[in-house]
């Protein structure tokens, strides 16, 4: 028995280990952002007064150490090496044939071809529990009566026919496509908070952008950070104004990108607000996710009274003491940014009237700050976007001397929007900077347009407003 526990150990814990790392490292990392566990006595005692969410409540515990993906990848496969062992146990006092052993991975690879469901990992303790559990019953009850001696056991069924069963559990969970997607979404949020924009642009191109709405929202935010939004937005197949964030969103992937968004623009109280809502869609009402965000946009606002209180409670966690630590210093260093006053000269609110949220709130934003650079970009970019020109002209004329101060050449889609206004109005040419070249570029375009070869425009101008304007 120990021989064969000893092949059956050497040939799952490598395989099984570094497909966990491998395949779903971003997806560990994601199942503890959306967990949480404490010591703290209230939560402690809430969860000690229902039976059935001992299992979660111990799956939190385990959680909290897929913040590191190596560290959750190694108790994942400690789940399935513990399964592993009590379908030994049981084979080798009910079957006795060491030729049978090799059918202990069919239990193992179905267990890893449905693993990654279950994110907070109750029904997976329940699983192991129940195999430990039968392992013992077994052990107690039936007597050890040695093999039933067989002929010299070859390959197949010592190592290929275990290995083929445990590659057929990883394949049967790596093609489940929801599992490939929510692991490419979960990498691109991983990313978008260590704020490695070149890597999300790598991963988010403009060809995956027009199939994956998600990728499409994160390669706008990361275009906004890299200051690149007002030149190559049109590159990535957007539609409307909506597709900067989630409206209206309440799952986790909407409210934690919505997050990332609204911190981006410097809306704080939004911030603030898309993490108390993933909290309560949280298993246990507070989510380590949204614990961070929330402590941070705190910190941005100033609020020490309050980032304090939701420090405390990290700092109740195993894994978080470090993290939290690194703030209740900035805290002590904490120091309110003085507040910009609006000026007569940055006339913001006409846009208010309109009904897209994006526009709404990045007005707000701009009237409070008109030095933003990064909301007036999106302010500008989601009105060209819903075609509201004459507002386009109105808000960037008047955050000139403000967010564009010292602009020596108009963003690219600016550009294009003032030519493609000019045919209206040609005195636009005169109050803002155009360049020759694009001029050349709207002439030849028009020529298309007049000329109603619309395929003509659409190639040679691809990624341009000219074409999303009319063509696209």
């Amino acid at each position: 028995m120990k021989k064969i526990f000893l092949r059956h150990s050497l040939l799952l814990l490598p395989l099984v280990y570094i497909f966990w790392l491998v395949v779903y490292p971003n997806t560990l990392r994601w199942m503890e952002g959306v967990s949480f566990f404490s010591v703290l006595p209230d939560f402690t005692q809430l969860q000690a007064r229902y039976a059935e969410d001992y299992p979660d409540y111990v799956g939190a515990f385990l959680l909290q150490f897929y913040r590191w993906s190596a560290v959750g990848a190694l108790i994942q496969t400690l789940f399935a090496w513990l399964v592993m062992f009590s379908v030994d146990v049981v084979l080798y006092r009910i079957v006795r044939r060491e030729r049978m052993m090799w059918l202990t991975f069919v239990v193992v690879g179905a267990m890893l071809a449905l693993q990654v469901k279950y994110y907070e990992l109750g029904e997976v303790i329940i699983f192991t529990l129940c195999a430990l559990l039968l392992a013992g019953t077994v052990t107690i009850f039936a007597p050890n009566r040695g093999w039933i001696k067989d002929k010299k056991e070859g390959r197949l069924t010592l190592y290929i026919l275990p290995l083929v069963l445990m590659l057929l559990g990883c394949f049967a969970s790596f093609a489940t496509k929801e599992y490939r997607v929510r692991e490419k979404i979960y990498r691109l949020e991983h990313l978008a908070e260590q704020e490695n924009w070149d890597k999300i642009l790598k991963i988010a191109t403009p060809e995956v952008s027009a199939e994956d709405p998600v990728a499409k929202r994160y390669a706008l935010l990361a275009l906004l950070e890299k200051g690149q939004l007002t030149n190559k937005i049109f590159s990535y197949s957007i539609t409307s104004a909506d597709d900067f964030y989630f409206s209206h969103s309440l799952d986790f992937i909407g409210l934690s990108f919505n997050g990332y968004f609204n911190k981006s623009i410097g809306a704080n109280n939004e911030v603030i607000h898309n993490y108390f809502q993933l909290n309560s869609i949280a298993r246990f009402g507070y989510s380590a996710k949204s614990l961070r965000g929330i402590v941070d946009a705190l910190l941005r606002q100033g609020d020490d009274v309050l980032a304090e209180k939701y420090i405390r409670i990290l700092l109740s966690s195993a894994t978080h003491k470090g993290w939290a630590k690194s703030r209740i210093q900035k805290l002590r260093e904490l120091k309110l940014e003085p507040q910009v006053e609006p000026t007569p000269e940055s006339d913001i609110w006409s846009v208010w009237h309109g009904e897209n949220p994006v526009v709404i709130e990045t007005a707000g934003l701009l009237e409070a700050d008109p030095m933003n650079r990064k909301v007036a970009d999106v302010l500008c970019c989601a009105l060209l976007a819903s075609r509201q020109m004459s507002e386009f002209l109105q808000i960037f004329d008047s955050t000139l001397s403000y967010a564009y101060k010292g602009m020596k050449n108009l963003p690219l889609h600016y550009e294009e929007a003032v030519l493609l206004m000019s045919r209206q109005d040609p005195s636009l040419l005169q109050h803002f900077p155009v360049s020759s070249f694009k001029y050349n570029e709207f002439t030849r375009f028009a020529q298309m347009m007049d000329a109603k070869n619309l395929a003509a425009a659409r190639e040679a101008f691809k990624g341009t407003f000219w074409t999303y304007y009319y063509v696209r």
